[in-house]
């Protein structure tokens, strides 16, 4: 019986720490939006070319072009979203704009970000957010 106490004990504590650990993820990443003028859709963008683009820089820069895209493409546009050439057209200047990167950048290679299904991930994050 003791042991058992003991046993749930210990799950507490590491149940505990795990939820502190989980907080201050939490708290870190509401100091970083808060810090930053990046609207939800940029932090989105950037955070995924981020996983595959090792050059702070040049994500950020990518970030602002595929913002200004979507938003040209989709300001004074009420429900885009269901426009599936509207979107196909976004989703082709996002990968033009990669592969013309890519022609001056070695930190986007096509091993590293295989462009059509980088592209369709990216347009998630853009139907939700623009």
């Amino acid at each position: 019986m003791e042991s058992i106490i003991k046993r749930r004990d210990e799950e507490v504590d590491d149940t505990y720490s795990l939820l502190c650990t989980i907080m201050n993820d939490v708290n870190h990443a509401q100091e970083q939006e808060l810090a930053s003028d990046l609207s939800m859709g940029e932090r989105a963008i950037s955070q995924m070319l981020a996983r595959k683009i090792d050059n702070e820089e040049l994500v950020e820069l990518i970030t602002k072009e595929i913002n200004s895209i979507a938003t040209e493409l989709t300001k004074d546009f009420e429900g885009w979203q269901k426009q599936g050439s509207v979107e196909d057209k976004i989703r082709v200047e996002i990968i033009k704009k990669l592969v013309s990167r890519a022609k001056v950048h070695s930190a986007i290679t096509k091993e590293k970000v295989d462009y059509i299904p980088f592209a369709k991930q990216l347009m998630k994050y853009v139907i939700q957010y623009y």
